[in-house]
């Protein structure tokens, strides 16, 4: 508090638009800090006795013209640790001490860019730095649309890299986008690119694949890609436009073993086929055919291996000939029917004429993955809603092919992976709180124990939920409705995994088994039991989670010494406060190292 007695007032210029002239602007800044000083030094300065309270803090307000077009981020460099503010879709009102010194800086959404502050000082500087010499600071931040921008996504992000190209050589993407390290869709590496060119054009996109990982194939909703398995496309860029770049891992896998060759044969050979399938709600996307082949000379270089070719349902598919060699090996694609199947031939030459012939009839295998959704209504001032995925993955073969790895992606961002398992039959629950109006292309990916995958993917937007009209009084009381049946009341779940170990006492085995039981009324029937049955040769184990009055219950559960080789069947049964129950059922053997 300043008090100030009888003195000649001093009068502060109010803040105004002045015009582009540097020295007048410093020459102003320069009063209002001598006024400010007086203000504050002297023991009086304003007639009449009256006290002048100085606000202990100063607000300000950010505004984004339009909401949707980018965020503004408010940091204090001189106090790091103070957390940063953000506007966007909504608008910013903060409180800082007197005299704090702000930065702030404009990041575009997607198809918009930058256009400048309120202020002609501050002209279209990003970032730039502000002072609060007064309360009610206003910020405009102001952004246009750019109609030519590009986006690309890295499923996963660590999987490869993206080359963009013009007329005029390589093109830069944007800088790294600054992620709200609270939202959950954070991304440790970087995972989405953006490009934004000045006119339309034709680009070329060039994938690369880092080490382990391999090139599958592009998409996207709004371009057609006429080859999507050629790791280099091209289109003209006529709007904004998204696509995704998949890639996919290659699994660590031990040598094909080789046609077994007659007595004496001086050439052998091998082929290994995988296939990766990609389907939707309405049919197959694409089915692609993966085979590795070699060719070996068996008399120690006397007679090397000259040519090999490799053909595909009768039709020649790669020929290699060039400078002998004792062991040559080669891989290639192709894309096949999603439900047909395939003959494939390997022939190979040495350099006396002697040849080596196989055939191997390859008929996809019978994997599936498949997920649904649903919506949970969340109280708020903005329109956000629970995105829960219940998703599930299947070994048709059991036992031959078990499962080994089931991946949820959104928008190619890694959702949940379920690390390394070995089982028939994968399921689970993922939730994820999402805004309205989203869309996000989700994907259910399952591996087995071949290195096959089988992808299932569909595209979900984010409706607002319904008005919920004002119920008519009735003329008489209704009696009370019958509850809805227990699939919309009750959800089970289980994840179990299996580890074995072989020491001196012979093959031991650890089952560990995580489960769920979930009121999916939003406490209107409470959960009152969770049960969980594990039954194997010679093997049972129950447990009861007892009486509970819980939205949702988790638990997990784990036993050792177990037999390897051995079949277990799991069985989880939910109950809640009406005596409704579901269950969830499946097994897992565990593995013989």
């Amino acid at each position: 508090m300043l008090v100030v007695c009888e003195a000649e007032s001093i009068v502060v210029p109010g803040r105004r638009q002045i015009e582009r002239n540097e020295n007048i602007r410093v020459l102003l800044r320069f009063a209002s800090l001598i006024v400010l000083f007086l203000l504050v030094a002297l023991p009086g300065c304003l007639p009449g006795g009256m006290p002048i309270v100085e606000p202990s803090e100063y607000g300000l307000h950010v505004h984004v013209e339009p909401p949707q077009g980018g965020t503004v981020i408010i940091r204090v460099p001189e106090h790091p640790d103070t957390p940063d503010q953000r506007a966007g879709k909504v608008d910013l009102d903060a409180r800082y001490p007197p005299l704090t010194k702000l930065e702030l800086k404009a990041v575009p959404a997607f198809g918009y860019s930058f256009s400048h502050w309120n202020e002609d000082a501050w002209g279209s500087k990003n970032p730039f730095a502000v002072t609060l010499y007064s309360d009610h600071t206003l910020i405009y931040a102001h952004f246009k649309e750019a109609p030519y921008s590009l986006r690309v996504i890295l499923s996963p992000p660590e999987g490869g890299i993206v080359e963009v190209k013009t007329g005029a050589g390589i093109v830069e993407p944007r800088p790294e986008p600054e992620v709200d390290p609270g939202d959950p869709s954070a991304w440790e590496v970087r995972q989405t690119y953006d490009w934004v060119l000045p006119q339309s054009e034709t680009v070329t996109l060039t994938a690369t694949p880092l080490e382990g990982y391999r090139f599958v194939a592009w998409a996207s909703d709004n371009v057609t890609i006429e080859n999507p398995h050629n790791p280099t496309t091209s289109f003209r860029l006529e709007h904004p436009t998204t696509v995704i770049a998949y890639f996919a891992l290659v699994l660590p896998e031990d040598a094909p073993p080789e046609e077994a060759a007659p007595e004496g044969a001086a050439l052998t050979g091998s082929i290994k086929p995988r296939v990766e399938i990609i389907e939707g709600p309405h049919g197959c996307i694409s089915s692609i055919l993966y085979v590795d082949y070699e060719a070996r000379d068996l008399t120690g270089g006397d007679r090397p291996v000259d040519y090999v070719q490799l053909n595909i349902d009768g039709q020649q598919w790669s020929v290699w000939q060039g400078v002998p060699t004792e062991h040559y090996q080669d891989s290639t694609l192709k894309e096949v029917d999603c439900e047909g199947k395939s003959t494939l031939q390997l022939k190979a030459t040495n350099t006396e004429g002697q040849e080596f012939t196989i055939t191997e009839d390859f008929s996809l295998p019978p994997l599936a993955a498949v997920f649904t959704h649903r919506f949970v209504d969340i109280t708020g001032e903005d329109c956000r809603r629970l995105l829960v995925v219940d998703y599930q993955a299947r070994d048709l073969t059991i036992p031959d092919g078990p499962i080994t790895n089931v991946v949820l992606r959104g928008n190619g961002q890694l959702w949940k992976d379920s690390g390394k398992i070995l089982a028939d039959h994968y399921q689970y629950s993922f939730q994820r709180e999402v805004f309205c109006d989203q869309v996000y292309t989700i994907e259910v990916t399952a591996t087995d124990a071949d290195g096959n995958k089988y992808t299932y993917r569909d595209t979900v937007r984010i409706p607002a939920p319904e008005p919920q009209d004002e119920p008519a009084e009735p003329d008489e009381p209704d009696e009370p409705p019958a509850p809805p049946p227990p699939q919309q009341t009750l959800y089970a779940a289980f994840m179990a995994q299996v580890q074995s170990i072989v020491n001196q006492q012979g093959c031991s085995s650890t089952l560990t088994v995580s489960f769920d039981g979930k009121d999916l009324t939003g406490g209107q029937y409470p959960i009152t039991s969770v049960k969980l049955k594990v039954t194997g040769p010679g093997f049972t184990k129950t447990y009861d989670s007892k009486p509970v009055q819980n939205p949702n219950h988790h638990d997990t559960k784990s036993w050792s010494g177990l037999a390897c080789g051995q079949t277990f069947n799991i069985e989880v049964t939910v109950t809640n406060s009406i005596g409704q129950t579901v269950s969830s059922t499946g097994s897992i053997t565990t593995p013989i190292p």
